[in-house]
């Protein structure tokens, strides 16, 4: 595991893919496209986030799940908070898949800033309502990596200094970190 100056880390794992056969018979896999573990990017440039939900046959009824993110402090990460993503609170809503259906999607959007950070895991958690039993399915995980860096300027207060014949010479600088 790679780990950068901000104390980011690289190429951690995701918990994906998962599947439970259902009380109907059908099978539930649930995967991230192409995967959970995404960059932040800058001030507006949100980045989107896809959970695939797939049947291996059709459905009868229609059936809904409901999903929520939650922030997930793994392997040296801190966990998000609402401030990660789009709209300022931590994303939560329901899927319906409707009768004969065989896929579905889940979307939530991280939002992107300039401040500088470790990078943050969270977690997808599945819970079944009308009839689907979620009880197999592990919460999925992910990370938002952070990609500000902090830029350090040095400048001098003087371009001339008089060197002297012994000791040492003082000389100033000004270095600020923007």
């Amino acid at each position: 595991v790679a780990v950068d100056p901000v104390g980011n880390q690289d190429d951690l794992p995701v918990d994906i893919p998962a599947a439970v056969t259902l009380a109907m018979g059908a099978t539930l896999s649930v995967t991230g496209t192409p995967n959970l573990n995404v960059t932040e990017g800058s001030n507006n440039a949100h980045q989107t986030v896809t959970i695939n939900v797939a049947l291996d046959r059709p459905i009868l009824t229609n059936q809904t799940l409901s999903w929520s993110v939650a922030g997930n402090a793994i392997n040296g990460t801190d966990a998000v908070s609402g401030a990660d993503f789009v709209g300022g609170v931590l994303p939560t809503g329901t899927l319906t898949l409707l009768a004969g259906a065989t896929t579905g999607q889940i979307t939530f959007q991280i939002a992107g800033d300039n401040a500088i950070e470790r990078t943050e895991g969270y977690q997808i958690v599945l819970s079944g309502t009308s009839g689907l039993d979620l009880s197999g399915i592990a919460p999925l995980a992910g990370t938002i990596a952070n990609d500000d860096r902090a830029v350090i300027s040095i400048s001098a207060l003087s371009a001339q200094a008089v060197e002297g014949d012994t000791g040492s010479t003082p000389y100033q600088m000004t270095v600020t970190l923007d």
